[in-house]
């Protein structure tokens, strides 16, 4: 047969590919193709724990989200300072039946009293809502929390 191409293209002749492949799997010992086969498994192996661990990893991943937390309420230590007064809130019609208006208070906030306005929320049926207050005790002021409470 004629080679389809001499010198650095002689990969296109037939019997040079066919010399070749019969080379290199006729004549390899038993042991040679199986060292072969198992570094072959080892490297399959490595890719689909890698392949694995990274599938894991995304799935894991996927289901995390981070958010800033907005501040509901003071939680800490005491505050030394007392609140002032309640700031006189307007508020009109509720926007449906059974909602309420919570009021807004007072929250501790970098060292300093700061005021979170009220509004409007969907009332729970046999709840009444009890507000934020500070409460004072002999080793200072403390924000007790707003709260759904049974009536």
């Amino acid at each position: 047969m004629q080679p389809l191409a001499a010198g650095p293209l002689r990969f296109l002749d037939r019997d040079f590919v066919h010399h070749y492949l019969h080379a290199a799997f006729f004549y390899c010992t038993d042991l040679q193709l199986a060292r072969i086969s198992m570094r072959n498994m080892g490297v399959c192996l490595r890719n689909a724990i890698i392949v694995l661990g990274l599938a894991l990893t995304m799935t894991a991943l996927t289901g995390c989200v981070v958010t800033a937390r907005p501040a509901a309420f003071y939680v800490g230590p005491t505050v030394a300072v007392a609140p002032p007064a309640p700031i006189v809130e307007t508020y009109g019609v509720a926007p449906g039946p059974g909602y309420v208006w919570m009021g807004g208070y007072w929250n501790w906030v970098g060292g300093r009293h700061v005021w979170v306005g009220g509004h409007w929320e969907a009332g729970r049926p046999g709840y009444r809502w009890e507000p934020h207050h500070w409460v004072h005790r002999p080793d200072g002021w403390h924000m007790a929390p707003g709260h759904w409470a049974r009536r």
